[in-house]
C-alpha cells in the first residue's frame, strides 16, 4: 500500500484549492479529479450545471431588458383613448416571463455548490481509505488480535 500524505487531499482556503503544494482554482482541477472516476463524474456535472446556469442567467436578463424596453417605448399614439396599450401588456408579460428561467438557473447554480463539495469529498475520501483488516489469531504466549493497514 503507497504512503498517504497531506499533499495529497485538496484543502480548501477561500476560494483557492491547494493540491501537493500547488495552488488551483476549482477549474483548474480536471487533471487531478481525473484520478478518481467517482469524483471525476461529480466535476463533470458540476461543469454541466454551471454553463446551464449561466445560459438560463442571461436568458432571464434579456427577457426582463426585453420587456421592460417594450413598456418604456411603446407609443401612447399606438394606443386606443384611455384604455390599456396592448404593446405594453405584451412587454410586461416578457418581463414576467424572464422570471421562470431566473429561477431555474438559480437552482442549477445551487446544484454546482452540491457537486463542487461532493467531488472535492469523494476525491478526498478516495485517498484517504485504507484497507484495514482484523484477525485472531492464536499465538505462542495466548490469543490475540492481529490488525493490519
Amino acid at each position: 500500500m503507497g504512503e498517504l500524505n497531506c499533499q495529497d487531499l485538496i484543502n480548501k482556503e477561500k476560494l483557492k484549492y491547494h493540491y501537493q503544494s500547488e495552488t488551483y482554482g476549482y477549474n483548474d482541477l480536471e487533471d487531478v479529479f481525473r484520478k478518481s472516476d467517482e469524483a471525476y463524474i461529480q466535476y463533470e456535472k458540476f461543469k454541466s450545471s454551471n454553463k446551464k446556469a449561466k445560459i438560463y442567467g442571461l436568458t432571464s436578463l434579456g427577457l426582463i431588458a426585453a420587456g421592460l424596453i417594450t413598456v418604456e417605448t411603446a407609443s401612447e399614439d399606438n394606443c386606443s383613448s384611455g384604455g390599456v396599450c396592448g404593446t405594453k401588456i405584451f412587454g410586461a408579460m416578457v418581463g414576467v416571463i424572464g422570471i421562470i428561467p431566473g429561477t431555474i438557473g438559480i437552482i442549477y447554480k445551487v446544484k454546482t455548490g452540491i457537486h463542487k463539495r461532493k467531488s472535492i469529498s469523494i476525491f478526498n475520501d478516495q485517498m484517504m481509505q485504507e484497507e484495514v483488516s482484523m484477525e485472531i489469531k492464536i499465538s505462542g504466549s495466548g490469543i490475540g488480535v492481529y490488525i493490519s493497514f
